[in-house]
């Protein structure tokens, strides 16, 4: 079990020292740890709703991969390199490092 310490104001520590005040003060607590809970639980669906349409988009690319002639995939590597230059020349022209 861990012990948290807080320094309240000594007109609030007053009010917490009563049994109506710590009531409240637990009320407080739990609906805030509450309302925390529930945001942590809808980010974790977010970030899986989001995981789930990347995968399923890498799926689409691996399959639009799977469909490309041998042509086609030999003009996509020259685009690639052309990109990768280009983005190369780029960062040199501004004074950063290469990406590729």
């Amino acid at each position: 079990m861990s012990t948290i310490i807080l320094e309240l104001p000594e007109e609030l520590a007053a009010v917490v020292r009563t049994p109506q005040g710590m009531e409240k003060a637990q009320a407080i607590i739990v609906e805030a740890f509450s309302k925390e809970a529930e945001r942590q639980v809808r980010r974790r669906e977010e970030v899986q709703r989001s995981a789930k349409a990347i995968a399923a988009l890498f799926a689409e690319w691996a399959e639009e991969d799977a469909a490309m002639t041998p042509e086609e995939r030999e003009q996509a590597s020259r685009e690639a390199e052309e990109f990768q230059r280009n983005m190369n020349a780029n960062r040199a022209a501004t004074g950063e490092e290469p990406l590729y």
